[in-house]
């Protein structure tokens, strides 16, 4: 039987489901929740690509499911929390690209994707980031967000790389709040990795609960085997570096 107890918080969940490519919010769109207190439970997005859904009893498991034509597949597990009542879900079109797609919360209001490569030597041969969206014919920053999490992502694509070439992605806390007085988990920040033509799709988390400082977070490094070749990393740094990398 569903329900909660009468002194238990209801938590309802309002998502936003965006086209991480363009930023733009889209219509129509079912999101499934699977969840013990009340099973199953979907709705379609609205003109600007919200919808509600719940109630949910706190510290439940929350299963999401996103399957819309065009787009790669979105099936990961969240926590019901008091503190969570909206969530972005970035949906990256399915093509031949590796994507790099960070979404988090309201807070920081600006949080940084940077992709930088790498020669053998290790030598810095570009960085991608918010003054340069474009390293040669490896890779694009399609969408800079300086408005907190909640109003969109940070987007980049990776086209290809050349043999010897060796890249790290990390993202950067440009309002320095980040380990001075809140933590990278408290951000709620999540690097989301789409492969190629729907090949798979992973998630870090930018757990570290540390307030030491660190306004780096080094995701993971690749190479020109793109998606197969990536090496999660997952910590905060003091500087980026090659030597971050596997």
């Amino acid at each position: 039987m569903g329900g909660f107890p009468g002194c238990q918080k209801e938590i309802m969940i309002k998502y936003h489901v965006i086209d991480a490519l363009y930023n733009k919010g889209m219509e129509s769109v079912e999101v499934k929740n699977t969840a013990a207190t009340n099973g199953l439970k979907s709705g379609l997005t609205d003109a600007g690509g919200f919808v509600y859904l719940g109630p949910y009893a706190p510290g439940e498991s929350i299963q999401i499911e996103v399957n819309h034509d065009g787009f790669d597949a979105v099936d990961q597990v969240i926590t019901a929390s008091e503190d969570v009542d909206f969530m972005m879900l970035g949906l990256n079109p399915t093509g031949p690209d590796l994507r790099l797609v960070l979404t988090w919360g309201p807070t920081p209001s600006d949080l940084d994707s940077r992709v930088v490569f790498f020669n053998d030597n290790g030598d810095e041969v570009c960085k991608l980031y918010w003054n340069n969206k474009k390293c040669d014919d490896y890779a694009t920053l399609d969408v800079d967000e300086t408005n907190g999490g909640d109003n969109g992502p940070e987007t980049i694509t990776i086209k290809s790389i050349a043999p010897g070439i060796k890249a790290m992605y990390y993202v950067y806390d440009y309002s320095n709040l980040i380990g001075r007085t809140m933590t990278w988990v408290a951000s709620d920040a999540k690097a989301n990795i789409f492969g190629p033509n729907g090949a798979g799709a992973k998630i870090v988390p930018l757990n570290t609960s540390d307030l030491d400082g660190k306004r780096y977070f080094v995701v993971g490094c690749f190479d020109s085997n793109g998606f197969t070749g990536f090496s999660t990393v997952g910590r905060s740094v003091d500087s980026p570096n090659v030597s971050n990398c596997p």
